[in-house]
């Protein structure tokens, strides 16, 4: 995260996490970490990713 809002920060753009739960971790990234940016979790997490694997 730290490495993409920098990148964010630097091309003037907004850092927006994709947070995915699974057996490994089932907390919210909200219960981590003080992040107060925009998450996207759940279904609409696992839309996004499914999509950019299609796109490599």
């Amino acid at each position: 995260m730290a490495s993409g809002a920098v990148i964010a920060r630097n091309t003037g753009r907004e850092l927006v996490t994709v947070w995915h739960r699974d057996e490994h971790c089932r907390a919210a990234l909200h219960d981590l970490l003080a992040y107060d940016g925009p998450v996207i979790d759940g279904e609409a997490g696992a839309l996004m990713r499914a999509r950019a694997a299609r796109s490599l």
